[in-house]
């Protein structure tokens, strides 16, 4: 009678675990639930493709005098965003500036150190690396550096050495500055790039986004019920069994 009862206490635990399984795997819903749509992302770029283009860490700039040959140089941007030129004591800000603010700057800095009537113009050469940062259920986190231009984001995320088993691939969140410097969040389901289903998913990432890749539902509950019912059981999930005498024994 004593086993018949435990067994009933053991079943009763077992069908709540499953139901709170089943609610917790309800309740993984989308993480990203106010984000950008994919036409908004697209209307982005569009916009930012209209704008001068930004001046970056490592974006090579060659400064031509039309006169004052001397002063003419091929500088690049250091990490801290500034240039040195001849005829200029002091770095000068060049990231974040676009070619025509540069040369603005530089034509009120050359006025006052060393040419009384500059002519020049500011030309950009080469674009530096693109820098973006990567997290989650990949097998290489953190902070990935590309030459020569930007990637696509199943470039990247298999520079990252590709998706973990683990991974929400439906529901991979970038976060990226817009062309009007605010703040967006949205999300590409990358199944429907392997799939082929959507391949304007795999849009061309920016300098300075954030790809973060979610834990997978089922993850995330199997997480939520070892957290919350198999460290509250009074007895282990797990079973063993022993022969002796030609009976088992659990």
């Amino acid at each position: 009678m004593m086993q018949a009862n435990r067994i009933d206490y053991r079943r009763v635990l077992a069908t709540a675990a499953l139901s709170c399984l089943c609610l917790a795997i309800t309740a993984c819903g989308s993480i990203v639930t106010s984000g950008a749509n994919l036409q908004q992302v697209r209307e982005d770029d569009l916009l930012r493709a209209k704008q001068a283009y930004i001046i970056h860490p490592g974006d090579e700039l060659e400064i031509v005098h039309v006169v004052d040959t001397d002063y003419n140089a091929t500088v690049t941007v250091g990490p801290d965003g500034n240039i040195s030129v001849p005829g200029l004591p002091e770095s000068i800000p060049a990231a974040g500036l676009d070619t025509r603010q540069l040369t603005q700057n530089l034509g009120d800095l050359y006025q006052r150190h060393s040419v009384h009537e500059p002519h020049f113009s500011v030309i950009l050469r080469r674009l530096g690396s693109q820098q973006v940062f990567i997290g989650g259920e990949v097998l290489h986190p953190g902070y990935l550096e590309f030459p020569g231009g930007e990637r696509r984001i199943m470039q990247v995320l298999m520079a990252a050495g590709g998706l973990l088993p683990t991974a929400r691939s439906g529901e991979v969140i970038v976060v990226r500055d817009s062309a009007t410097g605010k703040r967006m969040v949205f999300s590409i389901d990358v199944n429907k790039i392997i799939s082929g289903e959507d391949l304007s998913q795999d849009i061309v990432l920016h300098s300075l986004d954030t790809v973060y890749v979610p834990r997978s539902h089922i993850v995330q509950a199997d997480i939520w019920v070892d957290q919350h019912i198999r460290q509250l059981l009074p007895f282990s999930t797990s079973a063993s069994y022993s022969y002796n005498e030609g009976k088992t024994h659990p």
